[in-house]
């Protein structure tokens, strides 16, 4: 049982971690084991303006229990049952320190609160008071079975197993509770004249339970041909069931301008047509083949490859920020102009125009067959007795992989001319100016304010170079060496939200998948390792003190240098006229123009080594209105990492009686050359021109390290 439990000036921590297992045997051929895992942990610190308190819980508990039976020397069969409980819950807010936060006379509508305020422009968000962070709390079980059995017949090594899972996604997840207020600028929210109001109506229904089933079935063969030809052959089913809400309470679009939603199950105003959608994984099979060869026959030469189908199921953590989100089960509008003569302005203007026209609803398409291909050779070769080198090809292919959009119901581009995709100038809108709060309908679905999307259209590529040499101890010396130069591709990186990765941004043509092909979010070009391990030898010519104090000494060094992410500079505004009710650069997504050429590019996109300017803007320039800016999804990379570790430690044995005693003392040294990483520019300096065009003072400034500065750790350990 550990527990850790850390105080400062600004946050209380707190984690208790118990682990247990039990393993009995209970014949030569019957043996069984468990184990047990529990984590509790959280913590709570001031909110960004020290207004009020804000926590976080989870717990998780996971039980597992194995049993192994030999039927004969030839057949084993494992069979396995395990649970797995978390508990997770964020933002909670319970202590107010700001006593304004209680007026109820400031609250944005019939809940008694304080909302959340936003300020394009970099300016930190105001999160309201209590109950005005979204409270998100999750409940997730999972129940699982497997059952393996091992044949050896001959030169066939059979395992066949079968494969059941029963998973309970609850939660419960309002989503601006309190409203929110958003501002183009800083002038804007002192004049009080926001672009929008959002927020949740009151007595909406935010709590959810989806449960699904999930199986699987195999069958793989190593089937030895020659002594050094081994081929693996493999045919796996796997499906999952339509995950469904144990009160019906889930609604979707027949299609992305329909103008009602349907229900899995009737109710008010909404019509049945029943499951959330058809099933598309029952015709799942998945072929996996592969060779192991040794060319010359001497077992210094191993060629290896393989091929494999791998199937990504509709699982119901795909849909945990789109089945709340539609009515009449959960009701909340965006409201962009005021109405009935309302004076749209805070504190109170802007729930009273939330009406069905400004609700927000999903569109979850029919998902089609997602699945990924991968594909490996890679060859290994024994070059001394201590010395092995290797070099492989690792390749994958994506498709139809789920696509998250936050918001679909956007305006569609009229065609693609010079080079940019050009929107529609609403009517009585001057073409050189943005698009403002307000402008008429042009989206795809005018019943509805916002429509979040999953979309089956995304695909993946990936192809990387592996090489690797292994030195095994000899002198006292090993080690290893591993280099990856890779490229992953895809049209998005996110599969359930728009804030998955740091640098993830929205796609302002969002149902044009293609438009946010560029490097995944998660790519890393070069990525170099080297391990090495030296034992000193022991003087054994010295008395027992000297060889004592001198001898067990053992030093240890890691090297890690790797590319930067890539990200994307974006624009703070919607320059498009898209009419999408996300805001900030982030979730907008629009992009600036590159020219390459310009002057003062240089054709380098960054600034390598320019912590305040790192981003070259240059190279950069405001798009005209109503167009989309050509510059590619993350085509700019960050800053790279280099850290080496060192570490020196001696180990001495104590005899003791019967026992064997051991003392170790560890000196580490991590960062030791204390090299600064820089981590990716914050997203507000992603955004590198503001409102009107102007290009930033310092476009991409690095406010931020990654990794460890130089530190030093001393350490004792006993063993016996």
């Amino acid at each position: 049982n550990t527990g850790i439990y850390t105080f400062n000036a600004n946050r209380i921590s707190h984690e208790n971690f118990v682990i247990g297992r039990l393993d009995h045997k209970f014949s030569e051929k019957d043996s069984i084991n468990g184990s047990y895992l529990f984590d509790d942990a959280g913590f709570s610190n001031p909110d960004e303006f020290n207004n009020k308190d804000l926590s976080q819980a989870s717990r998780r508990q996971d039980l597992t229990i194995e049993e192994t039976h030999i039927f004969t020397p030839h057949v084993l069969n494992i069979a396995r049952a395990g649970y797995s409980r978390t508990y997770a819950a964020a933002a909670l807010s319970e202590i107010i320190f700001n006593p304004l936060l209680k007026d109820p006379t400031l609250s944005f509508g019939p809940i008694p609160a304080i909302g959340i305020i936003a300020i394009a422009g970099g300016v930190t968000q105001f999160t309201g008071g209590l109950g005005a962070p979204d409270t998100n709390t999750f409940w997730y079980n999972s129940f699982q079975g497997y059952d393996d059995v091992y044949i050896t017949a001959g030169r066939n090594s059979l395992k066949f197993g079968v494969a059941v899972e029963h998973d309970q996604d609850n939660w419960i997840s309002p989503n601006q509770g309190a409203g929110q207020w958003t501002f183009p600028s800083i002038s804007a929210f002192l004049s009080n004249t926001p672009s929008q109001f959002a927020s949740q109506l009151q007595g909406t229904d935010v709590h959810r339970r989806l449960h699904q089933t999930i199986l699987g079935i195999y069958g793989q063969d190593d089937w030895r041909i020659r002594p050094n030809l081994t081929l693996n052959l493999g045919m796996r089913w796997e499906m999952s069931t339509v995950p469904h809400d144990v009160n019906g309470e889930i609604s979707n679009l027949a299609t992305l301008s329909s103008p009602q939603v349907y229900c899995a199950q009737a109710a008010s105003g909404c019509p049945s047509v029943g499951a959330f959608f058809n099933n598309p994984t029952l015709r799942n099979f998945e072929p996996r083949v592969g060779f192991s060869w040794d060319p010359f026959g001497n077992g210094k030469t191993a060629v290896r490859s393989a091929f494999g189908i791998f199937d990504d199921l509709p699982l119901a953590f795909l849909f945990v920020n789109r089945v709340p989100r539609t009515p009449p089960f959960y009701e909340a509008g965006t409201a962009k102009k005021g109405c009935n003569g309302q004076a749209f302005k805070l504190p109170g203007g802007g729930y009273p125009c939330l009406v069905p026209s400004t609700f927000r609803t999903i569109y979850v398409q029919q998902p089609k067959r997602a699945y990924k291909m991968e594909w490996n050779l890679n060859i290994q070769r024994q070059i001394t007795n201590t010395l092995t080198f290797g070099i492989g090809y690792v390749g994958s292919r994506g498709v139809h992989l789920p696509r998250a959009v936050e918001d679909a119901d956007t305006v569609q581009p009229t065609g693609f001319i010079n080079g940019h995709w050009v929107f529609p100038v609403p009517t009585g809108q001057n073409p050189n100016t943005n698009p403002v709060s307000g402008a008429a309908c042009l989206r795809v679905n005018c019943n509805f304010s916002r429509i979040a999307a999953d979309i089956w259209d995304g695909d993946s590529y990936y192809q990387g170079m592996q090489l690797m040499l292994v030195k095994q101890v000899s002198h006292g010396l090993q080690g290893q060496i591993a280099f990856t130069w890779s490229k992953s591709i895809d049209d998005s990186s996110v599969t359930f939200s728009d804030n998955e990765f740091i640098q993830t941004i929205g796609n302002p043509f969002p149902l044009n998948a293609k438009f946010n092909r560029g490097l995944s979010d998660y790519n890393v070009g070069r990525n170099l390792s080297i391990n090495l391990l030296y034992t000193f030898p022991s003087p054994k010519e010295l008395s027992a003190v000297p060889r004592w104090f001198l001898g067990g000494w053992q030093a240890a060094s890691i090297l890690s240098v790797h590319d930067g992410s890539p990200f994307t500079a974006v624009l703070a505004s919607d320059q498009a006229g898209n009419q999408s009710s996300q805001v900030g650069a982030q979730q907008l997504g629009e992009r600036p123009n590159v020219n390459l050429s310009a002057p003062g590019c240089n054709g380098h996109l960054t600034n390598s080594g320019n912590v305040r300017s790192y981003i070259n803007g240059a190279c950069f320039s405001f798009p005209t209105p109503y167009t989309l800016g050509n510059e590619g999804r993350n085509s700019l990379i960050g800053p790279g990492y280099m850290d080496l570790d060192f570490s020196m430690y001696k180990t001495s044995h104590i005899p003791v009686r019967s026992e064997n005693v051991a003392v170790q003392f560890r000196a580490e040294v991590f960062n030791i050359l204390n090299h600064p990483n820089f981590a990716l520019p914050s997203f507000s300096d992603f955004a590198i021109f503001n409102g009107s065009g102007v290009l930033n003072a310092n476009p991409g400034q690095l406010r931020q390290m990654q990794g460890a500065q130089r530190e030093l750790q001393f350490g004792l350990k006993f063993t016996f």
